[in-house]
C-alpha cells in the first residue's frame, strides 16, 4: 500500500487520490449516522416503552400474581388479555411453539383435565426483561404438589414469551391412569385348561 504523505501538497497526484479517499470516506456518512442516532434518543426519550427499564421486586410480584390469579382463575378472559401479544407459549406438553390463541386452548385443556388443579406462588425472580414465577401445582386441588417455573419475557409492559418448565412426567398418571393387570390392553387374563 503506498504510504500517505504527511503534507498532501507535496504529494504525488497517486497519493493525494488515496489521502482524499480514506479522508472522505466515513466523514460522508457521519452526519446521517448522528442524525440516525439523535432521532432515536430523542424519539425513545419521548416515549415512555421505547427504552425498556429495569423491573423492580414490586412489579416482578404483580405480574406473578396476575398470571397466577389468571391460571387459578380458569377463565379464558383473564388468560387472553396477558396472552395477547405474545409471540411464543413453550410447555412441556405442548407439541410446538404456540401462539397467542392456542396457547389460550391449551391451558383451558389443562383446566378440562384438572377440574380441581390450582397452582401456589412460590417466589419471584427476574432481571431486566424476563419475570421467572416458581409454583406449585396441585393437580387434585390438595395432595401431591409439581414444582415448576413460568418465564414471562416483558417488552413494554407487555408479555411477549411465556415459557414453562416442570417435569412433565409427573403428570403423565393423570393422562394416562393405570388399569388392573387384567384390564391392560394386549395382556391376557390366565386361562385356566384343568
Amino acid at each position: 500500500m503506498a504510504q500517505v504523505a504527511l503534507n498532501p501538497a507535496r504529494a504525488s497526484s497517486n497519493e493525494r487520490q488515496v489521502h482524499r479517499r480514506r479522508k472522505s470516506r466515513w466523514p460522508r456518512h457521519l452526519p446521517a449516522v448522528r442524525l440516525f442516532l439523535s432521532t432515536l434518543v430523542v424519539g425513545c426519550a419521548l416515549s415512555p416503552g421505547c427504552m425498556s427499564r429495569r423491573l423492580d421486586a414490586v412489579e416482578r410480584e404483580r405480574w406473578a400474581r396476575a398470571w397466577i390469579g389468571a391460571i387459578n382463575s380458569r377463565s379464558v378472559e383473564q388468560v387472553e388479555p396477558l396472552l395477547r401479544s405474545a409471540a411464543g407459549y413453550i410447555s412441556p406438553l405442548a407439541p410446538r411453539v404456540l401462539g397467542p390463541t392456542a396457547a389460550v386452548g391449551h391451558i383451558a385443556g389443562f383446566w378440562r383435565r384438572f377440574p380441581k388443579g390450582r397452582v401456589e406462588l412460590k417466589a419471584v425472580h427476574g432481571n431486566r426483561h424476563d419475570i421467572v414465577v416458581e409454583w406449585l401445582a396441585y393437580p387434585q386441588g390438595q395432595g401431591e404438589a409439581i414444582a415448576g417455573a413460568t418465564v414471562l419475557t416483558l417488552d413494554r409492559g407487555e408479555i411477549r414469551w411465556v415459557e414453562n418448565a416442570y417435569n412433565a412426567a409427573l403428570l403423565l398418571k393423570y393422562f394416562y391412569p393405570q388399569k388392573p393387570a387384567g384390564e391392560r390392553t394386549g395382556e391376557r387374563p390366565a386361562v385356566n385348561t384343568g
